[in-house]
């Protein structure tokens, strides 16, 4: 799934509330995403190099219960709370819908205010309480960048044939035990992501950034895998930013396919 650390964003939105800005991330309208994902296939690993296209197979198979299942998988909610480093903890839910929709509401404490950010597949957007009600617009650009590359769904070790996509194989590492296979994904769109990936159980442990808006790298780290609907879904992801702690997010519920429809993820 996409791990929501997107929420890294509510922090800096109750401090202060930041003003919104005029700038928003264009659409290639030349482009049908969808019709372009369906060509290329979620899991086709045809052309990659042998050891990685077999890495990538076992992923699939143990992350996401192969191809047949993932395909049943639409769409995902969820519900939990994310206790912030230096601040209070927040409750929110958090909507997601292939390939890349994702909305995520969360309450303002002791309010019942709430801050909402969305992204519709072109439009990406917030809204943020203000005195005379909710300040509804355009997501600044750096912050943008960052919530569409963390709202694809399944993650962007998926279509690895996506045009513009290019996945490298990095030095395995050793951590806590563990072996960890590390790839690098460069996506379309230009910003890299790191994956590492438990060798034997084929999950993911952790995933590097950096982060558009300040160039600090993010780390996401996750554990407490549960099987929801064939899924490995991890209930536990903690976010550190230049090595420092952002938050720790803890989910409480995950519903699949619970009727989400792409309307929910406009701007109102």
């Amino acid at each position: 799934m996409a791990r929501l650390s997107s929420l890294i964003l509510i922090s800096s939105l109750l401090v202060g509330l930041s003003p919104l800005s005029a700038v928003i991330v264009a659409p290639d309208e030349t482009m049908d995403l969808v019709t372009t994902l369906e060509k290329v296939g979620a899991m086709k690993t045809e052309g990659l190099p042998r050891a990685q296209a077999n890495a990538l197979q076992r992923y699939y198979e143990e992350s996401f219960g192969g191809a047949e299942n993932w395909q049943r998988v639409q769409s995902m909610r969820f519900e939990g709370k994310l206790h912030l480093a230096d601040g209070p903890s927040l409750d929110f839910y958090a909507y997601l819908k292939k390939p890349n929709l994702c909305k995520i509401v969360v309450s303002v404490p002791g309010t019942e205010r709430k801050i909402i950010m969305g992204y519709d597949g072109t439009d990406v957007w917030q809204s943020i309480p203000g005195e005379s009600g909710p300040q509804i617009g355009p997501m600044p650009k750096g912050e943008a960048a960052n919530f569409i590359r963390d709202a694809w769904f399944g993650g962007h070790l998926l279509y690895p044939d996506l045009p513009g996509k290019t996945i490298e194989t990095l030095e395995t590492t050793q951590k806590a035990g563990e072996q960890w296979m590390n790839l690098k994904v460069t996506t379309p769109e230009g910003p890299s992501v790191i994956y590492s990936i438990v060798i034997g159980e084929y999950l993911e442990r952790q995933r590097s950034m950096v982060n558009q808006v300040n160039g600090e790298t993010e780390v996401v780290t996750q554990s407490d895998f549960r099987d929801i609907s064939g899924i490995q879904v991890p209930f536990s992801s903690i976010l550190t930013s230049n090595g420092n702690l952002v938050h720790k997010m803890l989910l409480s519920r995950v519903d699949v396919n619970r009727g989400v429809m792409p309307w929910m993820f406009q701007r109102p």
